[in-house]
């Protein structure tokens, strides 16, 4: 059982960081204020700010959090610790860093629409893939646990 177990922690510290590389590191390299696309045009377009918040999202969010409490809440409560934890992933509030919304005050309403929709569709989206992938990776590590507990 202890050889089971050792074999299921050195997996679990194995997958955290593959999952953790998605997080840009460029993020926190930028100084405050240049997060993002250079958007040197004042004439974005609703269609401009669907590309450069999706862009900014998938760059500067990490998700990493919902991940790992998605797995505790698989460790925790199973299946029904997934369904709780995918509900509060789609009911959480999205909202952009600060960095984001003062560079893209001084653009028309269109372009921030479309910057804060697809950068809010983007930020659910992977908040979700992580906290239902950590809940599932969490529920099969418990089973697996309690199953070797039971037959080894």
């Amino acid at each position: 059982m202890f050889k089971g177990m050792c074999v299921l922690i050195a997996m679990l510290i194995t997958v955290n960081p593959i999952f953790a590389m998605g997080f840009s590191l460029d993020a926190l390299n930028q100084e405050e204020g240049q997060v993002g696309i250079d958007l040197a045009q004042t004439n974005k377009t609703y269609a401009d700010g669907l590309i450069e918040g999706k862009m900014s999202a998938s760059q500067y969010y990490s998700s990493m959090g919902w991940f790992n409490g998605g797995f505790l809440s698989g460790v925790l409560g199973g299946l029904i610790g997934t369904l709780v934890i995918w509900g509060m992933s789609t009911m959480a509030d999205v909202e952009p860093p600060a960095a984001d919304l003062k560079r893209i005050e001084n653009y028309s309403s269109d372009y921030k629409l479309g910057f804060l929709q697809s950068y809010e569709n983007e930020v659910e989206s992977k908040r979700t893939r992580a906290a239902v992938g950590g809940s599932l990776l969490g529920t099969v590590f418990i089973v697996s646990l309690l199953l070797m507990s039971t037959y080894y």
